[in-house]
């Protein structure tokens, strides 16, 4: 028997989870906060609450073979164009006053996460 836990691989993959909703929270937090019904609040229930479902679906569900990387996929294609068309494409379509800094923490923050996630 070994003293060593069976899932090491859990602790990384909280932090990262931590570190990545802190800053989606804070982004879309900002962006429901412009709205001035009770939209913002349904919708902020509706984030607050995804994330622990999922991991609880995914914590009961562990499947193999192909089914993890089509949801990951499913995943990942979500994320991007929740990121580039709802988000940046937004931020950007109006006076920018520094478009090449805003640019720039964009590229910085992509390869932030790229760091986090390896």
């Amino acid at each position: 028997s070994s003293l060593k836990p069976a899932n090491t691989g859990q602790a990384p993959l909280a932090l990262a989870i931590c570190v990545h909703q802190l800053f989606e929270g804070l982004a879309i937090g900002i962006r429901l906060a412009t709205l001035r019904h009770s939209l913002g609040w349904i919708l902020a229930f509706i984030f607050a609450s995804a994330v622990p479902a999922g991991a609880a679906i995914g914590l009961a569900w562990r499947p193999e073979g192909v089914v993890p990387g089509i949801f990951q996929a499913l995943a990942c294609g979500m994320l991007l164009y929740a990121a580039t068309v709802e988000m940046l494409a937004r931020e950007f379509s109006g006076p920018v006053p520094r478009p090449g800094a805003a640019l720039a923490s964009v590229v910085l923050g992509a390869v932030a996460m790229s760091v986090l996630g390896m």
